[in-house]
């Protein structure tokens, strides 16, 4: 696992292929329930340090994606999630998020941190290309290859 690249911290059980939430709060606690239990914490927990993190800026970056991340005290969990009708999620271009890449990072390792992120922002450069073949699957070991293999030409 090459631990600065997305898909080497990515978990198939942390992808969620149709989130059900309208909003986003209720996008957050999808995402909670995803990672806690890989991580081995709370999803009420999580969900906190989650909505703790967006009031202070929305991880809401521009063309309908969003990297909510956090830092706490567990491991690396990375998580992708989708929604295909979109979520009002404070985006400055005003533009409904529909790919969430989900990422909770351990609080000691602040330099890992900073490099998986810059990762995650070198593949929202591939939005378009990235949610046009996410539409076409809802198959997690698909998704995940989709993800290496753009990741692997950027």
């Amino acid at each position: 696992m090459d631990r600065y690249l997305f898909w080497g911290i990515l978990d198939a059980r942390a992808i969620i292929p149709s989130l059900r939430a309208a909003n986003k709060d209720e996008a957050l606690r999808e995402a909670a329930r995803a990672l806690a239990p890989i991580g081995g914490d709370s999803p009420e927990r999580l969900h906190r340090l989650f909505t703790a993190r967006e009031s202070q800026a929305s991880t809401a970056i521009r063309e309908g994606i969003a990297i909510p991340h956090i830092k706490w005290e567990g491991p690396f969990v990375a998580g992708l999630a989708f929604s295909p009708p979109g979520i009002e999620f404070g985006a400055l271009d005003g533009k409904p998020v529909h790919i969430f890449f989900l990422l909770a990072a351990p609080r000691a390792k602040a330099g890992e941190h900073l490099k998986i992120m810059a990762r995650i922002s070198r593949l929202t450069l591939q939005g378009a290309r990235l949610a046009a073949l996410l539409k076409e699957t809802h198959d997690t070991t698909t998704i995940m290859g989709i993800i290496k293999s753009i990741e692997d030409g950027v």
